[in-house]
């Protein structure tokens, strides 16, 4: 059984399935602190409550799961969730109170933000000391600069670019791409707002199941804007996002009323390449809804940025997306230490991976990938599938490398 699981097994198994929700690697962080006795059950059920009220698990989350794999250099990650919480102005805050007494209960005043408590258990649960991280200079708030989607296509091509198209070449030298293969792929810097390679990227494409993040954006906009909430809709949600369940993208779409309806919802929010035609039946067998890379690449830029419905539920969505199941890249989490957040689409004729990628020292980049046979797409063809899936992964080591390089370091990377 994977950790993953494992640390699932255990929230249920102590009664905290309720925040099922909460960020996988949050999950496991926790779940290791528990089992080594760093931190009770009282205290993580504890834990538990006061990140579902903060609303900012996969800061915190990231902390855990970036601290685990930086012995050499945790202050990289305090650094990191210092950036992304700007309210959080400054470590002396934290370390003005030493670290809290987990045995302590909960007091209603606090001489410092609820975030600071937090952080402060959750390092303790990580293994880290607050004392560490006393007299560090307090990095500067990463603001979100606002991108709309026709904007976000300027760019000059990179050396990325080129070698890209290179790699696409010798996988068809190689038997790994065929001649009638059309492929699609963007890598997006989310840390300096820049296009590392944009290959066929606005070309629309047989969607399979990256529909369904999309799917998801119209179900929270529905809600936002005043549609009353089944019991059952974030269930759904949940499983069509991390298991890929496709009878759960029927039932979400019939809430928002829909194909029509939810395809106003998504044309609204500017996404011009991406069309929902067709339910995707039990099989999976679905042909007709379409996307492009671009598309793909904007929405993950934008739930990074914040800027779907709003920022409480752009964040949501990004921890769905954390959890998913079935990433053709997953071998490479382990490999590289990194950190995904996506959705895999299969169908006969297609492979195609969307993907936040976050670094060890916290940096992130989009890599969004689509190889589509449109010559006879409804083949069953298990040769094909194999060697596609194979063209992905070298598309992703090419990118990753170029990407890795780039970001690599705690300061900002200054744009080419």
């Amino acid at each position: 059984m994977s950790r993953h699981a494992l640390a699932r097994e255990y929230f249920k198994r102590i009664g905290m399935q309720r925040y099922g929700w909460l960020s996988s690697d949050l999950q496991v962080g926790l779940h290791s602190a528990a089992t080594k006795g760093k931190i009770k059950r009282d205290e993580l059920v504890q834990l538990g409550k006061h990140f579902a009220r903060i609303r900012r698990v996969e800061k915190v989350a990231h902390l855990l799961n970036a601290a685990a794999k930086m012995h050499r250099d945790p202050r990289a990650a305090l650094n990191h969730l210092l950036r992304e919480t700007p309210k959080l102005s400054s470590t002396s805050r934290l370390t003005k109170e030493t670290s809290v007494r987990r045995s302590s209960p909960p007091v209603k005043k606090r001489k410092f933000p609820i975030k600071g408590a937090v952080l402060s258990l959750a390092l303790t649960a990580a293994g880290l000391s607050i004392a560490s991280f006393i007299n560090q200079p307090t990095p500067r708030p990463n603001l979100v600069k606002v991108v709309r989607p026709d904007k976000i296509n300027a760019y000059t091509p990179s050396a990325l670019n080129q070698e890209v198209e290179k790699k696409i070449q010798s996988l068809r030298e190689a038997g790994k791409l065929e001649k009638d293969d059309h492929v699609s792929v963007v890598a997006f810097d989310l840390e300096n707002e820049h296009f590392m390679a944009h290959v066929g990227s606005t070309e629309p494409r047989n969607a399979a199941s990256l529909i369904k993040p999309f799917i998801m954006l119209a179900a929270y906009h529905k809600v936002k804007t005043g549609t009353p909430a089944p019991e059952w809709l974030e269930r759904q949600i949940e499983q069509m996002i991390v298991n890929s369940n496709n009878p759960a993208s029927t039932k979400v779409i019939k809430f928002i009323g829909g194909l029509e309806e939810a395809q106003r919802i998504i044309t609204q929010y500017g996404f011009a390449h991406t069309e929902l035609k067709e339910y995707i039946p039990s099989n999976g067998r679905t042909y007709k809804n379409r996307t492009s890379a671009n598309d793909l690449n904007v929405l993950l830029h934008q739930l990074h940025s914040g800027q779907l419905v709003d920022r409480d539920y752009s964040a949501l969505m990004l921890r769905y997306l954390d959890q998913y199941t079935t990433s053709r890249l997953a071998s490479f989490e382990s490999q590289y230490a990194i950190g995904l957040a996506g959705k895999t689409g299969y169908v006969a004729g297609t492979q195609a991976e969307a993907t936040q990628v976050t670094l060890p020292n916290g940096k992130k980049y989009n890599f969004v990938a689509i190889v589509e046979n449109k010559s006879n797409p409804r083949r069953q063809d298990l040769e094909w599938h194999n060697n596609s899936r194979e063209a992905l992964k070298e598309l992703f080591s090419t990118v990753h490398a170029h990407a890795s390089a780039r970001l690599a370091g705690n300061g900002a990377t200054s744009k080419p």
